[in-house]
């Protein structure tokens, strides 16, 4: 399943797999740290889609602010998207580093969406140590 139409599904697995090892924010450990870190939108979910916004920054992230858009519908839904945030991940396509997903205000159908506001300094010092 490693191989052909799976590949791609498979590789974002292991993209979000490295993802979240990457990502302290993915990683919070008491309770405590995820009711002060992690907020659910309210202005922009619905039924269908249902957005989660993280303060990466307070647990020591370089994704310093992350908004988690699972959108259930069959179709993209366009979304509101702060300026400052790039998408690095949707569906399965996953960014490598700090690299970036195509920038755009769409979540992708019957996937998460991830975008973030990325401290390229900080990304640059922690991709040199490992």
């Amino acid at each position: 399943l490693k191989a052909g139409e799976w590949k791609s599904v498979n590789d974002s697995y292991a993209a979000y797999i490295h993802m979240r090892k990457a990502h302290p924010a993915f990683r919070m450990t008491t309770a405590d740290q995820i009711f002060k870190n992690v907020t659910r939108d309210d202005n922009q979910s619905k039924d269908d889609i249902v957005i989660v916004n993280i303060d990466g920054k307070s647990v020591g992230d370089y994704w310093e602010k992350i908004m988690v858009v699972m959108n259930s519908n069959p179709t993209e839904k366009t979304i509101t998207v702060p300026e400052d945030y790039v998408k690095v991940a949707d569906g399965v396509k996953v960014a490598d580093g700090v690299t970036k997903v195509e920038n755009n205000a769409t979540a992708a159908p019957q996937a998460v969406s991830i975008w973030a506001v990325v401290n390229e300094d900080a990304a640059n010092k922690t991709h040199t140590q490992l």
